[in-house]
C-alpha cells in the first residue's frame, strides 16, 4: 500500500467501491423539486425538444400508437401502474411489474411493424433487477430498479426470469444494461399539470392538438 514510505498515514479510497450515502436525503431532495420546480411541458415541446424524435412523429408513429393502446397486455399495465399511481402511500416496488409489461408490450408492437421508424432500432427487453447487485464497474453496489437489455443477453439468464421479466441472480454487469430505471413514486404520481406553471412557445401558451385518426 505504501511506496516509497514506512508508513501509510491515510489510505485512499477504492474507485471501485461505491461510497455509503443516506437515501432518505436523496428522497427529501426530490421531494423538495417535485413540490417547487415543477414545470408542465407540452406533450410536443417534449416530444420534439427532449426526445428529438422528427416533427412529424405523429403521422410517422400513429398507427402503430393506436395498436399499442389497444394492446391487452399494454391496457392491462397500464391501468394497473394508474391506478397505483393514484393511490397514497404504494410502496415503490409494486410499481415495476406493470412499468416493465408496459415498456416490454410497446417493443413488442413495435416490432411487427412494416415501417422502419417504428420498429426498435437495438432489440430489447426490460427486466425487473431490484434488489440484485450489479457488477464489476465503478459503480458495483448500486441495484437498479428496471434494466433494459440486449435480446443477446437473455439466453445467458434463467428460462423462469426470461418469463417473468425478472432477475432472479446476480448475474448482470455494467456491461449488458442499455438502459437502467429508477422509480421513485411520491404520492399520486400522475399529475395533470393543472397547478403547475406551463412552459410557453414563442411567448404563448402551448396548446396540444388532439391527434386525428387516419385508419
Amino acid at each position: 500500500m505504501a511506496v516509497g514510505t514506512s508508513i501509510l498515514q491515510k489510505s485512499k479510497l477504492d474507485p471501485d467501491q461505491v461510497q455509503k450515502y443516506d437515501s432518505d436525503k436523496y428522497e427529501e431532495y426530490i421531494i423538495r423539486d417535485f413540490e417547487r420546480h415543477r414545470v408542465f411541458v407540452d406533450i410536443d415541446d417534449f416530444m420534439t425538444h427532449v426526445l428529438h424524435v422528427p416533427q412529424n412523429w405523429k403521422e410517422l408513429w400513429g398507427r402503430a400508437i393506436r395498436r399499442v393502446k389497444r394492446d391487452a397486455v399494454f391496457s392491462t399495465a397500464h391501468w394497473d401502474y394508474s391506478r397505483r399511481c393514484g393511490t397514497h402511500g404504494v410502496h415503490e416496488r409494486t410499481f415495476y411489474k406493470p412499468l416493465v409489461d408496459m415498456g416490454n408490450a410497446i417493443l413488442d408492437v413495435s416490432e411487427l411493424s412494416t415501417k422502419e421508424p417504428v420498429q426498435p432500432q437495438t432489440p430489447q427487453r426490460y427486466l425487473r433487477n431490484d434488489p440484485k447487485r450489479v457488477l464489476c464497474g465503478v459503480m458495483n453496489g448500486l441495484s437498479p430498479d428496471v434494466v433494459a437489455v440486449h435480446d443477446g443477453f437473455l439466453p445467458h439468464i434463467l428460462p423462469e426470469e426470461r418469463d417473468k421479466a425478472r432477475l432472479k441472480e446476480s448475474n448482470l454487469t455494467w456491461a449488458q444494461p442499455l438502459q437502467a430505471l429508477e422509480v421513485k413514486p411520491w404520492d399520486s404520481a400522475l399529475v395533470d399539470g393543472s397547478c403547475m406553471p406551463r412552459l410557453k412557445r414563442n411567448g404563448k401558451p402551448a396548446i396540444t392538438l388532439t391527434m386525428v385518426s387516419h385508419d
